[in-house]
């Protein structure tokens, strides 16, 4: 059925959607808020001032010699990229641009060149170039290039450089690239994406509490040879919480004191993951973070003395913290540094010291300290110790962890390899005071419990899984009969896997260890199984047709022959007409076959096959006609 609508009713029906769609694209414009193009020329703060909360300022390309501030509203600032839009600091800075942080550290003044206060502002797009001005002269005023203040948002693509002042002396608080200050409420901020440079002290910071914050992706370089105290990468204190992930941060190095590539203290519940930071003073650096710190998939390579430190040396409760995959290398000291006053807890896995003087450095006092696990823990190379321990009464792992030295796995070891790794650990094992490092067990022989897969062709090269108990050693061996297979991979104690080798026959998959080989049992046995070679074929298949003439009907009569198969099983011949087989004759009846055909020309249709004892058939040969 078809509905009609009057003109009348249509016209009606088409003033309602343009009024609903009005009213739609007026609201919708009036919550997205107006886009406001700017240029070089527009005074900036004349402009912030005047617009409406909401709105994006557009920043056209070129140089703003402006500062500015934006306070309870809420902005989008959007540059036509880096190096395009340039925010450049003013030859005077403004002193009245300044907020006061009052967190727990206690007062301190920043001067920005941007400044967000008490409002949601999202800044992307362009570069902020303090050309090293410096703060107004005064107590502990620090020049910063962007500067958040009981704010929130998200700073992304954003070039900050020369933010620092070479006319005050080395180790003068000055040059922050981006700041997060939290002393009010709570607030959210993602910085990601970002290119941080040439700053006096601190790349990143995030501080106080009430902070949530994500610091993703950024990259933050050390303004070398300008060598100031303390410069610090990426910084966070005050009970600011969050993530800081993916970061490459490098070339922290200080002339008098040590400057960290990531430096976190007095925060909580933080997530330090996949980060590089190379070439530092210190790598990460956590100093009293508290409980559930985690510290993960960090790369952490020639650093000047730690590549991860977590020092917990005035919380007065015990804390853990998680510190796995991580990999430290060629770190002047030591891989990674823990150190507590109390039996905090540490949990170890995956890590890789690869190099350095010592690996894992504990220090506890003489009544507590770190209590330490590890496991797949590797040390490789390490010049000094592997681990040692400073007044530190805990053991280190249990003796049955899968901690690997040089290729040697503890717990899995010989006894003359047990004293090989205890010449490289400090202090020794079994120490009244220093606590059990590392104790030696016997371990148990190898056992195999089955294959997979059992049989395969005599070439060899597969893959062969095989399943037991007590695989891992510093030494483990597959055979194949007497036969040694290749790439041996230990994955776990119940499975290994190997490249299986040439042969022939059914031979014993045997694993040995310096503990011991695995029995012979019916599962461990592998077939190499030889592809069934098809039967030659018949020689000579050939016949001789007969016409016969009955009534008014013409038939002949067709009798074939031929010469038997050379291969020894063939057990008959089969006999295919238009590739349909129409009889089998045994190999050991007459080699005869007959049949009635309506035309002479039907005989090309017929072939013969020699079948063998397997069911393999020879290829076809067709009939011929003497």
């Amino acid at each position: 059925m078809t509905k009609i609508i009057n003109p009348r009713g249509l016209r009606k029906h088409f003033i309602n959607c343009f009024i609903i769609i009005c009213l739609s694209l007026f609201f919708s414009a009036d919550l997205r808020g107006a886009v406001i193009p700017v240029t070089p020329v527009d005074n900036i703060q004349t402009v912030i001032n005047g617009a409406n909360s909401g709105d994006t300022i557009q920043f056209g390309a070129g140089t703003y010699t402006q500062e500015f501030e934006i306070v309870s509203k809420n902005l989008n600032l959007v540059g036509a990229g880096i190096g395009n839009t340039i925010i450049f600091s003013p030859a005077t800075v403004n002193l009245l641009n300044s907020f006061t942080y009052t967190g727990p550290s206690g007062p301190t003044t920043y001067v920005p060149i941007i400044m967000v206060e008490n409002a949601t502002v999202n800044i992307s797009a362009l570069t902020v170039d303090g050309d090293n001005q410096g703060s107004p002269p005064g107590p502990d005023r620090r020049f910063t290039g962007i500067g958040y203040h009981n704010a929130g948002g998200i700073i992304s693509t954003v070039h900050v450089t020369n933010i620092q002042d070479n006319n005050y002396p080395i180790g003068y608080q000055e040059g922050y690239g981006i700041l997060v200050a939290n002393d009010t409420g709570t607030n959210t901020v993602t910085v990601q994406g970002n290119t941080i440079d040439n700053f006096q002290k601190t790349g990143i910071l995030t501080i106080g509490p009430g902070l949530t914050f994500t610091v993703s992706g950024n990259t933050v370089t050390g303004n070398t040879p300008f060598s100031p105290a303390n410069a610090n990468g990426i910084e966070l204190f005050d009970g600011a919480t969050g993530l800081i992930h993916n970061n490459t941060v490098t070339n922290m190095i200080g002339s008098t004191t040590s400057s960290v590539g990531i430096l976190a203290f007095d925060a909580v519940g933080l997530t330090i993951s996949d980060n590089t930071v190379n070439n530092n003073d210190e790598g990460i650096y956590c100093f009293d973070v508290g409980d559930n710190l985690t510290i993960s998939g960090n790369t952490c390579n020639t650093n000047n003395d730690a590549g991860i430190t977590v020092a917990n040396p005035d919380i007065l409760t015990i804390v853990t913290t998680t510190i796995t995959d991580n990999i430290v290398t060629d770190n002047v000291n030591s891989g990674i540094y823990l150190m507590s006053n109390l039996n905090d807890i540490y949990q170890m896995a995956n890590n890789q010291f690869i190099n350095g003087a010592a690996g894992l450095i504990v220090q506890g006092n003489t009544i507590t300290g770190p209590v330490v696990t590890m496991n797949a823990d590797s040390f490789t190379g390490t010049t000094g110790y592997y681990i040692q321990e400073i007044t530190a009464p805990n053991d280190i792992w249990p003796s049955t962890s899968n901690v690997s030295f040089d290729g040697l796995v503890s717990g899995h070891i010989t006894f003359a390899e047990f004293n090989q790794i205890l010449t490289k650990i400090f202090d020794k094992h079994n120490d009244a005071t220093l606590g059990l490092v590392l104790d030696y067990i016997i371990p148990l022989p190898p056992i195999l419990i089955n294959i997979n897969p059992p049989f395969g062709p005599p070439t060899g090269g597969g893959t062969l899984l095989i399943n037991g108990a007590n695989f891992i050693s510093s030494n483990t061996l597959v055979f194949f009969g007497a036969v040694p297979a290749t790439n041996v991979v230990v994955h776990s104690d119940n499975t290994v896997s190997v490249t299986i080798p040439p042969g022939t026959g059914t031979v014993d998959v045997r694993v040995v260890t310096p503990f011991g080989t695995t029995p012979i049992v019916i599962a461990g046995q592998y077939t190499y199984i030889t592809t069934p070679t098809a039967p030659l074929p018949p020689s000579n298949f050939r016949g001789t047709l007969k016409k016969n003439k009955f009534l008014n009907k013409t038939e002949f009569g067709l009798t074939a022959t031929w010469d038997p198969s050379p291969t020894v099983d063939v057990v008959s011949y089969v006999i295919f007409k238009n590739g349909n087989a129409v009889e089998r004759i045994s190999a050991g009846s007459p080699l005869i076959f007959v049949a009635c055909l309506n035309s002479k020309s039907s005989v090309s249709s017929y072939t013969i096959v020699a079948t063998d004892s397997s069911g393999q058939n020879s290829i076809p040969i067709p009939l011929i006609i003497r």
